[in-house]
């Protein structure tokens, strides 16, 4: 799972965050098609293998939301 909040990335493992992956990032124009799995600009090099259950929140959900999603599975 990869939560934004204002200016950081964070990322969570099997339910649980990792802070040595968080990062400060700025995000792309919105209004630009959202791709998942491949390269933002043309060409090969895109994700080879398979997604399962994607989601995608109008807002950063807490440590504790994700370790109940992720219980769901």
């Amino acid at each position: 799972v990869f939560v934004y909040s204002p200016g950081i990335l964070k990322l969570y493992i099997n339910g649980n965050s990792n802070p040595s992956a968080s990062l400060s990032i700025q995000l792309m124009d919105v209004s630009n098609t959202l791709k998942i799995g491949t390269k933002y600009s043309a060409g090969s090099g895109g994700f080879i293998g398979v997604m399962d259950e994607i989601g995608i929140w109008n807002r950063s959900l807490s440590a504790s939301e994700i370790a109940d999603i992720y219980g769901q599975f």
